[in-house]
């Protein structure tokens, strides 16, 4: 079982391709390679703990996006695509950003100069796009291989594309036409692509969207629902508390040093594209076959803890609470259930039910589910109040 016996190095781990990590995931899955559950929550913990210390580094680099880094780890885990909402300028796209590259994901510029030979230096990688009116589908997916097209055979060139992307972020995800939504959610339902040659499965472990406000046509809905986890991001100024404590840090202060240390980096990076690359790696904290692991551990543990769960009854009630006003999906009951057990596994509980007892993901789950910044705020009141509500009982 060569993956299990690489979990422990971490650079051993991560040059591991994705589909052999997939195949013997899914082998494990199916009972067809023994491996006890202690054993792969041992194992487990080495992986969530290498994902949380990616996660912490994360948020270092940005002042008050701690809950926008934990739900983009927490969606990576379950699998849960996550829409990033707000006005531009508010660090949607350099979250989703850092975090990839302290994964130590190339992006399709560092894969073209040359990366992309070495499983070490190219892993996947990350892909990132702003959508408009005009997008044309070659500029997401590959354009025709001319090669082949003189053949009279019609394939896709996916290099540096998102068939070809292990963490992808679409900025504006909503204003692509028809023909791109349409080929995104056979990607993000079934993680298939037709690159001409029949469909083949892709390397994808999470899609992060992004946009200024939720869509308003009717038409969009459809798709908008397949981003169940929504996190609302204002201005960190805007957020500024009157009465600060005495040694809060200020945020404009805080928010010009991270700009300054983030614009040396460019600088001192620039043209430089093998130390780059060198010091990502060095500097990665956790990699995606991480995700892809804790994944697995995740489904195998939650397999059989839905039945006569307190937490999982807790979790329904909530849900149909705030059903209505969030317009909230048969389809999304389950992959937010999975999201909530991903943030709890990040958070370190212990609860022999689910994973974790002192953490609340079941309920605050709630808060990444709004439509509206007004509705933003209205969830978290209710999540509030009903976590009160259970302590007063003395259920939770």
């Amino acid at each position: 079982m060569k993956l299990l016996q690489k979990i422990g190095n971490l650079k051993e781990f991560a040059a591991l391709p994705p589909k052999a990590v997939e195949q013997e995931l899914a082998a494990i899955i199916r009972g067809e390679q023994t491996a006890g559950l202690n054993k792969l929550e041992h194992l487990g913990e080495t992986v969530f703990e290498r994902v949380r210390k990616l996660v912490a580094a994360v948020g270092r680099s940005f002042h008050s996006r701690d809950r926008e880094i934990e739900a983009v780890a927490a969606g990576f885990i379950s699998g849960v695509p996550v829409l990033l909402l707000g006005p531009p300028g508010t660090a949607k796209s350099a979250v989703v950003r850092k975090l990839a590259s302290l994964c130590g994901l190339a992006s399709g510029e560092d894969e073209r100069n040359g990366a992309e030979g070495n499983d070490s230096l190219f892993h996947g990688g990350y892909f990132e796009y702003l959508l408009t009116n005009h997008t044309m589908p070659e500029e997401l997916f590959g354009g025709p291989d001319l090669a082949e097209l003189a053949k009279g055979k019609i394939k896709k060139v996916t290099t540096g594309k998102l068939p070809r992307a292990e963490i992808a972020f679409l900025d504006e995800v909503f204003r692509g036409g028809g023909h791109i939504l349409n080929t995104l959610l056979t990607i993000i339902n079934e993680k298939r692509f037709d690159s001409g040659d029949g469909a083949i499965h892709v390397p994808l472990l999470g899609l992060v969207g992004a946009s200024n406000d939720i869509p308003r046509e009717q038409d969009l809905e459809a798709f908008f629902d397949r981003f169940p986890v929504r996190a609302w991001m204002q201005s960190v100024l805007e957020s500024r508390q009157k009465a600060k404590a005495p040694n809060a840090k200020n945020p404009a202060a805080q928010l010009i040093n991270l700009s300054v240390d983030a614009e040396k980096k460019r600088l001192a990076d620039a043209w430089d594209v093998p130390t780059t690359v060198k010091e990502r790696l060095d500097k990665r904290e956790s990699c995606t076959n991480d995700f892809r692991f804790a994944r697995m551990l995740l489904l195998q543990r939650l397999a059989d803890t839905v039945d006569n769960s307190p937490r999982f009854e807790q979790f329904e009630r909530l849900f149909r609470a705030v059903r209505d006003r969030a317009r909230l999906s048969d389809r999304s009951f389950g992959q937010l259930w999975l999201f909530a057990a991903a943030l709890d596994r990040l958070r370190r509980s212990d609860d022999p039910n689910m994973g974790y007892p002192n953490c609340k993901g079941h309920l605050e789950v709630f808060r990444y589910v709004a439509r509206s910044p007004q509705d933003s705020k209205w969830l978290d009141d209710v999540v509030i109040q009903h976590m009160q509500g259970l302590q007063h009982n003395g259920v939770v």
